[in-house]
């Protein structure tokens, strides 16, 4: 077995390969490896896929002038100012968020703008998508998706039209030190800006077949082994099951579940309990549902990140649930307001919002009164020439999503009948 190992420093000295022996702790996945450590003619062995290097190694690495091997940095060419508030909003949570997206798609079928959806609602440190369906992209384009320019990423392209993970990161909380791609999975290794802690992270989609899945489980069992003393969580669609009841109107096999079962076991795991839903794959029939996805982390990482918890987040443009790993307990309610695209194409918007601003906002000497305020008169004013021009939008938007996930949840106990599931599927329709 093998992998591609992503090392900052020349572009010639990009991308290694390093083999899986039985001396397995001379060259452990995370070795920083130089040109000269292993022959390049022909780096790559069965296991692994021909992967690019990416944009972000090429352009974006740059050096730094103290002792050591490296010491790798990230940056951009044209970096926005980032305010200390700004960057808090991310370093002061810490988030992880993993989704089969099941392609990114294109035309009214693009699922971009769910991804943004998440990112700008849940600001996550690190974002891991898996079946991308996408070749190689730029640092651009992840910035546009992640929504600032303080991330980097890794990649592992698309075979055809199948498979293609992303693990996105925020540069501005953690700094990387390693990364590597395998044919099954793309993790990195670094630190925590605000404690210096050191952990890993490794974005999966497992295969189907019974030969790759082995080699998977072999894999991450190697990698945490030969780390044991490193906090780990890895996430993603496993494309397998640990029970019977994970799985509902679908097939489930024994012997997988066993093994699956083993490498937890055996690697020192623990399978964060999943809030939210029961399943987080559900058909596009709606009659076949499993628990795919999930975290799995151990105990160092557990010391690091003391109150964690995941929850299965709503299901929107793939048969796959959103999954989030927090270690946050502060809840500052609802936004104060919110902006549907519908209300740009109302008449005099923009006076609209040059009236309510002018105004004193009623707040007196306190300034965050005003603000809100001033916000929440903003909605107001808008909200009524909205039901004007196009009716209750929000409210049907809002109910049709409730029936979905009403329904779905009923689903989901094997409680629904044809009717109810016809009507679930199409009330989808009409939410997105």
């Amino acid at each position: 077995m093998g992998f591609l190992v992503i090392i900052p420093g020349n572009i010639e000295d990009t991308v290694k390969m390093c083999e899986f022996t039985d001396e397995l702790g001379q060259h452990n996945c995370f070795s920083p490896l130089r040109s000269g450590d292993l022959d390049l003619e022909n780096p790559l062995t069965p296991f692994c896929s021909p992967v690019k290097s990416f944009p972000m190694a090429q352009n974006n690495w740059i050096h730094d002038e103290s002792p050591g091997p490296f010491s790798p940095k990230t940056t951009l060419d044209h970096k926005r100012n980032i305010t200390k508030d700004q960057i808090g909003t991310r370093q002061g949570r810490k988030k992880i968020i993993s989704l089969n997206i099941r392609g990114v798609g294109v035309g009214k079928d693009c699922k971009l703008g769910w991804i943004k959806s998440l990112c700008r609602m849940e600001k996550p440190n690190f974002l891991a998508l898996q079946e991308t369906k996408i070749s190689s992209v730029d640092l651009n384009w992840i910035c546009n998706l992640w929504g600032n320019n303080n991330c980097n990423f890794i990649q592992k392209e698309n075979i055809g039209k199948f498979g293609g993970q992303l693990l996105i990161w925020d540069s501005s909380c953690f700094d990387v030190t390693n990364s590597f791609v395998s044919d099954f999975c793309v993790g990195i290794r670094g630190k925590w800006k605000s404690s210096g802690a050191e952990f890993n992270i490794v974005n999966v989609y497992g295969p189907h077949d019974d030969a790759n899945k082995q080699k998977m489980w072999d894999f991450l069992y190697n990698i945490i082994s030969n780390n044991d003393s490193h906090a780990w969580v890895i996430c993603g669609d496993f494309n397998e099951v640990r029970s019977k009841d994970e799985r509902l109107n679908s097939l489930y096999l024994e012997y997988r579940a066993k093994k699956f079962n083993e490498l937890i076991e055996k690697s020192n795991l623990f399978d964060v309990p999943l809030g939210g839903r029961i399943f987080t794959r559900i058909s596009d029939d709606g009659l076949k549902f499993s628990k795919l996805d999930r975290f799995l982390v151990n105990d160092a990482f557990q010391s690091l990140w003391c109150c964690i918890a995941a929850v299965a987040l709503e299901r929107k443009q793939s048969d796959h649930c959103p999954i989030i790993l927090k270690d946050d307990e502060k809840n500052f309610g609802p936004k104060p307001i919110k902006v549907f695209d519908d209300w740009l194409e109302i008449d005099g918007i923009d006076q609209i919002i040059k009236d309510v601003w002018v105004d004193d906002g009623g707040g007196g000497s306190r300034k965050d009164c005003c603000l809100r305020n001033k916000l929440k008169k903003t909605k107001l004013e808008i909200k009524a020439k909205s039901l004007v021009k196009f009716g209750n939008l929000e409210g049907e938007i809002e109910m049709y999503k409730s029936i979905a996930n009403s329904l779905e949840h009923k689903a989901e106990l094997g409680q629904i009948d044809e009717n109810e599931r016809k009507q679930w599927l199409e009330a989808r329709i009409e939410w997105f």
